[in-house]
């Protein structure tokens, strides 16, 4: 059975992703003092890189990297860019726009701990299955 969420962050300030069949994902960012979530588009996989090989790459090093690791969705509706600290710890700097980038932007980033990579791989392989 797929994970109905997948929770990117810590307890109390992360990015939770869950499936909306017809239109791709639906994001709930959740900060200190924010809370903001809209529909994500997902398109054609020929033009943007999966989200799984995006989390599987950066599970690979996880030891570090050098610069700012980005991803986001063609039309732009989510965009996370991760950066390594080196000692163990990955900030996910999210931006989330309502509408796919027609309406309200929200920034805010996002804590995970390099060890956490690979989980969050794995369980968006069971949320997206099915949609590349």
């Amino acid at each position: 059975m797929a994970s109905s969420e997948v929770k990117i962050g810590h307890e109390r300030v992360f990015l939770a992703l869950s499936r909306e069949p017809t239109i791709g994902l639906h994001a709930r960012l959740v900060l200190s003092n924010l809370r903001a979530e809209t529909q994500v588009h997902l398109s054609d996989p020929a033009l943007e890189v999966s989200l799984v090989s995006f989390f599987s790459e950066l599970a690979k090093n996880w030891r570090g990297w050098e610069g700012t690791r980005t991803w986001a969705t063609y039309e732009r509706g989510l965009t996370l860019a991760c950066s390594h600290d080196g000692l163990g710890h990955v900030g996910v700097a999210v931006e989330l726009r309502e509408y796919s980038g027609h309406g309200w932007l929200v920034r805010g980033d996002v804590p995970v701990d390099a060890g956490q990579l690979d989980q969050i791989s794995r369980d968006l392989v069971e949320l997206l299955r099915g949609h590349s």
